[in-house]
């Protein structure tokens, strides 16, 4: 009954300019690490946030 104790979260993925998307999975994507860039769209016309969201 001491609650749930402490949960081990991991390490956080790099995202280096901060827009949602992990630098490795920009990399598969084909988009910048270095820009934020994930509220453009690509070729299906969803944002790559949506995309790499739902991959």
């Amino acid at each position: 009954m001491g609650g749930a104790g402490d949960l081990d979260q991991g390490t956080t993925p790099t995202d280096t300019d901060g827009d949602g998307i992990p630098d490795d999975a920009e990399a598969e994507l084909g988009t910048d690490p270095n820009t934020a860039d994930s509220m453009d769209l690509d070729t299906s016309g969803y944002t790559f946030l949506e995309v790499w969201a739902n991959s």
